[in-house]
Parts: C-alpha cells; structure tokens; sequence
C-alpha cells in the first residue's frame, strides 16, 4: 500500500502506472561489492498509448531514489516481449 502511495506520486512524470513489483536485492555471499538497494519495476501506459517499463533504484535505509532506467517491455534477458 505504501509502495503504491510513493510511485503514484511519479505518475505526472513517468506517466500512468499500470503495473509494479517491488523487491530488495542484495547478496552478501556473491563476493560481490554491491551494495543492497530496493528495485521497483513500474510499467506503465505512455501519453501515445505506448508501454514504458521503469526500474527504479532506491537506498535501503533513506528510501531516496539513487537510479532511474527506462527501457521497452521485453528487451530485458528474461522477459516476455510484452513485459516488463
């Protein structure tokens, strides 16, 4: 529910949220110095009818947003060619 509250304030920005999944992603045992954040992917229906997929990258402890990518649903490895 809070999750929701936060992204539609992006929605004047991004456009109309249609789709969202939040998840933390972190692993400490990967020997991998990367360090823990939390992951929203956000679809969502652009002005021209068009979809868009966010992820969104936001610091574990102050939830300020540190990263921002857009990309077309199913370029990422792993997706469907409608998703995001």
């Amino acid at each position: 529910m809070e999750q929701q509250a936060a992204l539609s304030r992006l929605e004047p920005v991004l456009g109309k949220i249609l789709n969202s999944k939040l998840e933390f992603k972190w692993d400490p045992d990967s020997g991998n110095m990367v360090s823990p954040d939390w992951k929203a992917t956000v679809e969502v229906l652009q002005p021209g009818g068009g979809h868009l997929c966010y992820a969104l990258f936001y610091e574990v402890f102050d939830g300020r947003l540190t990263g921002l990518l857009a990309y077309l649903p199913g370029t990422r490895p792993g997706t469907k060619p409608d998703e995001c």
